[in-house]
Order: C-alpha cells, then structure tokens, then sequence
C-alpha cells in the first residue's frame, strides 16, 4: 500500500534522522534525503544542495501512485529540511520514456520557478568534504555533482595524493568532479567531454578551488576518439576515470561514434589500459548506472575479461551512508592493470 499523504511529514523526518550525523558536517552540504524503498517511499527521491532540495519522482514505480502528486511530499521534505536552511524544492520526474511526455518535461526541468519557496539563484555552491562545486538545480535532470560518488572522489583523490604530479585522465568527465578532486590532491588532470557548456562549467570548478585551468587540459571530443589520439601521440597516464553514461548520441559532424555501455565498455577498458604508464600507479577507476552492469558480480566479470586474470582489484569505499541498500544503484571498481606484456591479446 502507498504511504498517505498525513504520514509525509513523518517519514521525512524519519529519513533525514538516519542521515544525523552527515546533515551535521557542515564540510559536506550536498546529500540525498530520501532513497526510496530504503526510506519506506518507494520511488521517491530527494537531494540536498544547500539551501536547494530537489524531488525526483521515478514514475511508474511499484507503491507509487501512478499519478502521484509531488506537491504534499515536496511540502513535507521542504519543512523537515528547513532546520538545514532549505528554501526551495525543485520537482524533477523521472519516466524512462521521455518521448511519451513530449515537450513538458523539459518545461519541468528548467522551470526556475520551485514546486515549493522561494526562487534560488540560476547557479548556488555546495561542499563536499569542504571541497565547493557548482551545481544548477533546474537546469535539466541532472544538477552537474552526482552525490553516490562522494567517496569514490574522495578515494581517487588519495590514490594520486602520494605521488604528487600524478598524471590523472577523466573521460566521460562532466562537470569534472573526479579532476576537481584529483587536481587538489596534486595530480596534472586531463579532463574530456563532448559538451563544451559542461566542459565550461568543470572549468569553473577548478575556479571555485582556487585551482588555475590553465596547468591543467581540458579537451572536446569523444572518450574513445580521445584515447586514440592518445596512443599515436604516446601520452602515458597513471590513473585514468572511466564513468561513461549508458547510451551516447553519435555527432557526426565532430566525428564522435555513438556510445552503448553494454557494448562498448571493454573496448573502452582496452584503449584506457593502453594509454596506462606501465612505471606508473596502472590504475583504472570504473564506474557505470547501467542496469545490467550493475548486477554483482558484473562489473568486475567485464573487467577480468578484458584485462586478464593479471589485473588485480583495489579496495574501494562502500556506498555513502544516505544511499543506503534496497534501491538500484552504481557499480564501482579500481583495477591496477597488469603490464602491457601481460594484457589478454584480442
């Protein structure tokens, strides 16, 4: 049964009391409040930024009302929140068909109007373990900072710590969350993206840090087409981000193929494993959201096929506490890459 309207308010509080001791760190102000199923709403989901939350909506969810009204939970998490200065909340519904919607859900995700408060600015800045990125709440479905890999940041940023001026490749790098990281651990980052808007705003992250842009690349062009010029060129990296979205539109006039993960990650894992200095750290950060990858086990079933019983796996952090288990989630895996003499051949 779907949980009534009158039992919001205490369902949100509930969820944000399991997140005490992370609402309270006031080095971290970006968190997901409520994650679903885990949180006794199924399909529902709230972020924190700042004095920012936003609602998503996975519609079509089993427990959740096939027309569900988000004004009564958007009501709900706002004044649960308000304690942590939230003013407004933006309503982002998520429906895996978007066609069937046709041009309303773009007018939702860019409306700079909130389901609930006061209008925020177009731009606001969050922390993560006091490190500041920008994030833009209605400025399409996602918001430029994807909060479960909050740690992985983290832990990719210690890995180049040690060997200052390791050389750190982010392909598929958005906003550039990873770089940010990695560039202020002391790694020369490399940053790639087809999109020169977020490449822009990954620009301004490394500004929000005090990091100059200018001893750092930034390079507009497809992962893959980036990796081959890498080859012939002889560009050697330490550790290189591969966190690739599911599906990619091709470009042809930038001659960028299109992108399927559930084909095309391990030929991506074989072109990153050989731009890889074999004196370096050979490590291979990988992440995905694609459900099929996401299954145990699978991720790392990709990676030992494609880089051979030589790769060997690296510890890496659990989920963040405010995404607990019980909802789909990412997969993650760090694999030191064995020697190019020991690579599989194909």
């Amino acid at each position: 049964m779907p949980p009534r309207e009158r039992d919001f308010l205490d369902l949100a509080r509930r969820a944000l009391d399991r997140r005490e001791i992370l609402l309270q760190d006031p080095a971290t102000t970006c968190a997901r409040l409520c994650h679903g199923r885990a949180d006794q709403l199924p399909g529902v989901f709230v972020d924190r930024y700042a004095q920012g939350l936003t609602l998503i909506l996975h519609l079509g969810t089993p427990g959740l009302p096939s027309d569900p009204r988000p004004q009564p939970l958007a009501e709900a998490f706002l004044r649960a929140a308000e304690p942590l200065g939230a003013a407004a909340i933006y309503y982002k519904p998520f429906v895996r068909d978007r066609s069937a919607l046709g041009g309303r859900l773009d007018r939702v995700l860019s409306d700079p109007q909130p389901l609930v408060g006061q209008s925020l600015p177009e731009a606001i800045t969050v922390l993560e373990h006091a490190v500041p990125f920008e994030v833009r709440l209605y400025d399409g479905f996602s918001t430029g900072l994807f909060l479960d890999q909050r740690e992985n940041r983290r832990a990719v940023a210690d890995l180049a710590r040690p060997d200052r001026g390791a050389r750190v490749l982010n392909l598929f790098c958005y906003t550039a969350g990873f770089s940010v990281a990695s560039a202020r651990a002391g790694a020369i980052t490399t940053s790639v993206d087809v999109s020169a808007r977020t490449l822009d705003w990954a620009r301004r992250n490394f500004a929000l840090s005090a990091l100059d842009p200018g001893r750092h690349f930034f390079a507009r062009m497809g992962s893959m087409e980036f990796l081959a010029l890498a080859a012939r060129k002889g560009h050697r990296f330490d550790l290189v981000i591969l966190d690739p979205p599911t599906f990619g539109a091709a470009d042809k006039r930038r001659a960028v193929a299109p992108w399927s993960a559930e084909r095309d990650y391990p030929a991506l894992v074989r072109a990153a494993a050989a731009v890889l200095d074999p004196e370096g750290l050979r490590l291979l950060f990988c992440s995905t959201n694609t459900r099929s990858l996401c299954e145990p086990g699978a991720l790392r079933r990709l990676l030992r096929g494609t880089l051979g019983p030589a790769a060997e796996f690296e510890p890496l952090p659990e989920a963040p506490a405010d995404f607990p288990p019980g909802e789909p989630s990412a997969s993650w895996a760090l694999a030191r890459v064995a020697t190019r003499s020991e690579l599989p051949t194909i």
